[in-house]
């Protein structure tokens, strides 16, 4: 997918963030590897005029492609904690930070 993942997150973050999201990218494989999250709750941990924290809970599924039977997909579920860091630039709220708990 040419890494398109990281191109739609950097219009959403801040200039340092999008500093880092740059440096996620991933090489291309042939091999399919893939994961969907899957946010299933939320809440402000801190909030002021021009930041906030938010925590939230997540399952992601894990897919890649099985090395014994190519063409056929091993999935993994996990749940997650983490939590986002909002920011006002000008008139619009940015991504200035993401991290998982677990």
């Amino acid at each position: 997918n040419d890494n398109a993942h990281i191109i739609d997150a950097v219009e959403l973050a801040t200039a340092s963030m999008s500093v880092w999201l740059r440096t996620q990218a991933l090489e291309q494989s042939l091999e399919y590897k893939g994961v969907t999250t899957r946010v299933i709750s939320t809440s402000v941990r801190e909030e002021s005029d021009t930041r906030f924290l938010i925590g939230l809970e997540a399952q992601q599924e894990w897919s890649s492609e099985s090395l014994d039977n190519p063409g056929a997909l091993q999935k993994e579920l996990k749940q997650r904690k983490g939590r986002v860091e909002l920011v006002k630039v000008g008139d619009e709220w940015k991504v200035n930070g993401f991290w998982w708990e677990n």
